[in-house]
This record gives C-alpha cells, sequence and structure tokens, in this order.
C-alpha cells in the first residue's frame, strides 16, 4: 500500500517533539551554557518591516509582538524563542538577542519542520507553507491555513495597507489540498460516501450556520471512521 508521506512526516514530527519535550529543560540548560548567539538558528535574512500601518493594524498572527515559542530548525529543537508568525509572507521571524546584539530575523523556511506558538502547532508541509492541523488520521488531515490580506486604506490623504486576517479550511488528502467551502467538494474528496454527506448536511444544517469549523470537524471524522 503507498505511504501517505505527508500525514507520516506529520506523525514523525509529532513524535519527535513530544519526545523532545520531555528534555526540554536539559535543551534551554544547553543553550544557554554555549550562548543563545552560538545557535545554527541565528543564521537567516535580517528582518525589517516594509509596511507603514494604521491604527495598530499588522500582518501577524494575532499580535505584533514576539512571543516564546519552540520550532524544530534544520532538525533541531529550540525552546523558548522570542517568534512572531507572519501571516502575509508565511514567515517564521525570530529575535535574536546577545549581549551586541538584537535584531530579528526571517529563518529559513525550508528548514523549518514545525513551530508552536500560541499553543497552536504550526506544520511546514511539503515545504510550501505552514499549516495548523486539525485533525489526522493515516489517509486525511483537516488543517487550517492562517493568512492576510492587503487592502489600502485611506486616513487624511495618506494611503496605508490595511490587512484584514483570514482563516481556510483544507482537506489534505493523497497529498493535495482539496477546498471543502461547498457541499460538492466533499462529494469530489469522498465519492464513494455522497448518501452520507447529504445526511449529514441535513441533520447538521444549524451547526453549519453557527460554527462551520466544527461542522467540517464532525464531518470528516464521521467520513473518515466510517
Amino acid at each position: 500500500m503507498k505511504k501517505f508521506t505527508v500525514l507520516l512526516f506529520m506523525c514523525c514530527y509529532t513524535l519527535t517533539y513530544s519526545q523532545s519535550n520531555e528534555n526540554k529543560d536539559a535543551y534551554v540548560l544547553f543553550d544557554t551554557a554555549i550562548g543563545r548567539k552560538n545557535l545554527n538558528i541565528n543564521v537567516g535574512v535580517k528582518y525589517s518591516e516594509k509596511f507603514k500601518t494604521f491604527n495598530r493594524n499588522h500582518h501577524f498572527l494575532f499580535a505584533d509582538k514576539f512571543q516564546k515559542g519552540d520550532v524544530k530548525y534544520n532538525n533541531q529543537m529550540y525552546y523558548n524563542v522570542s517568534m512572531k508568525y507572519d501571516t502575509y509572507h508565511d514567515n517564521l521571524i525570530v529575535q535574536i538577542n546577545s549581549e551586541s546584539e538584537n535584531f530579528p530575523i526571517i529563518l529559513n523556511r525550508e528548514l523549518i519542520s514545525f513551530f508552536n506558538l500560541y499553543n497552536k502547532t504550526f506544520y511546514n508541509i511539503n515545504s510550501v507553507g505552514f499549516y495548523e492541523i486539525i485533525y489526522k488520521s493515516e489517509n486525511t488531515a483537516l488543517v487550517k491555513k492562517h493568512f492576510s490580506i492587503k487592502n489600502q486604506l485611506t486616513n487624511n490623504s495618506f494611503i496605508y495597507p490595511n490587512f484584514t486576517h483570514e482563516e481556510a479550511l483544507l482537506v489534505l488528502k493523497n497529498d493535495k489540498f482539496q477546498s471543502i467551502k461547498k457541499k460538492k467538494y466533499f462529494h469530489q474528496i469522498f465519492p464513494n460516501k455522497k448518501k452520507a454527506i447529504n445526511l449529514f448536511f441535513r441533520m447538521n444544517s444549524t451547526m453549519k450556520k453557527t460554527d462551520h469549523a466544527a461542522f467540517v470537524l464532525k464531518l470528516i471524522k464521521k467520513l473518515d471512521n466510517e
């Protein structure tokens, strides 16, 4: 049977993260002993903000400030790293602190396996972008993509970039991301379960309107385990 490689990698990442987390104190102590400035994670492109926004508008996950998080970078776990996630460029930015320097850098995306921020874990799937895993099984995963859209805002004759924060739910199946905005997309992903899909939509119409994410998660679990 063909291995579902993407989900297998995610499972491996989860296992690695769990095992490494057990030795978190030891890793932190080691990083402190050799000095943060000597770690491989300190290598990257220096970051500078390109957008001058208005009224605290920003293009980062939840807040435009550095938060402590963990990241697996170049096959090495790093804990308690000051970071923020740029959802417009899909970059992870970390704050470098040493005795003589204090500046942010953009980590090489291809070297990031996953990172944990705001108690959410984001996996670098196929090295093309970061996705929050909502549900996963051997053959199917429900993922959430966080992203920002840039528009223009005019204030007192000045034009500012204005970012709106968006989320998209996608199904990852057979190594492909597939949209689930409409019922017909579920039919395409699960062609042998159209009756079950139609029935679920009829029986859970209220949930679909009030909590779409919960609706999708419940449906995916049902279809994946029948």
